[in-house]
């Protein structure tokens, strides 16, 4: 899958390199994908949330309350329910800015996490503190550093200098 900037979601076969479908997008500043299988999620400027299969046909769609067209979403299954989750940050200025998390099979929400500001490709998932449940880490352009549990809960939130938290932060 490949995003283009000519409002275009550009689906490439990769065993022979040509391109299998292309989906009309309404983000200007194109869109970042993430895949899982025979799936791919993104979000748009608009507010739309998508998932297509690997053919270009919808899955399903929702719209949220922020930009989602620059933000790289995280997939995976932080709660350990063997489901998957899709986690979308506001990424670009909005007035009430966050993590999202959706559920990746039907699009529904979760929960909503505040940030201050917006975020990009930030978001990464760990179990911190070794007790068998993962937290989400995810910073903001105020340089804020943010720690939720599974279910969107504020575990702590760190002020860092700088500006601005654009890309995951590392875990180890």
């Amino acid at each position: 899958f490949v995003a283009g900037c000519d409002s275009l979601l550009h689906i490439i076969d990769l065993t022979q390199g040509k391109e299998a479908a292309s989906v009309p997008i309404e983000s200007p500043t194109g869109v970042t994908p993430a895949v899982l299988g025979d799936k791919v999620f993104f979000g748009t400027e608009a507010g739309e949330v998508y998932c297509l299969s690997a053919a270009g046909e919808v899955r399903w769609s929702t719209t949220l309350d922020g930009c989602f067209g620059r933000a790289f979403p995280l997939i995976a299954d932080v709660d350990r329910d063997g489901a998957y989750e899709v986690y979308f940050p506001t990424a670009f200025n909005n007035p009430q800015p966050g993590l999202f998390a959706l559920d990746a099979r039907t699009g529904k929400r979760r929960w909503k996490s505040p940030s201050v500001l917006q975020s990009y490709r930030s978001t990464v998932m760990a179990d911190l503190d070794g007790n068998g449940r993962n937290e989400i880490l995810f910073g903001d352009k105020n340089s804020r550093l943010f720690c939720v549990d599974a279910k969107g809960r504020q575990r702590w939130t760190r002020q860092l200098s700088g500006r601005g938290i654009f890309f995951a932060p590392a875990v180890a």
